[in-house]
């Protein structure tokens, strides 16, 4: 994990629930889940919350430089957490 990803991460732990009212209005978390998708693949940030009643995953992912593979990378990244990721 790179310094601004580190940064940014240690952001949004600080107050996930702030980030939650601000993409997610209505969005309650619950808890942080692990960034571990694979033995290789991590992402920035994952936590679950509840929203309309209903578990509901909220992935963060920061990027400092434009890519134009970030959105299958992120569709990929969602894949991969909902075949690996349990709500309890």
């Amino acid at each position: 994990m790179g310094l601004w990803d580190s940064n940014f991460k240690q952001l949004v732990n600080a107050n996930p629930q702030a980030f939650a009212d601000w993409l997610l209005p209505g969005a309650r978390v619950v808890r942080e889940l692990s960034e571990h998708l694979t033995r290789t693949l991590d992402v920035d940030s994952l936590y679950e919350t509840i929203f309309d009643d209903e578990q509901v995953g909220m992935h963060i992912e920061f990027q400092r430089y434009r890519d134009k593979d970030m959105a299958r990378r992120v569709a990929e990244y969602s894949k991969l957490v909902f075949e690996n990721i349990a709500f309890s």
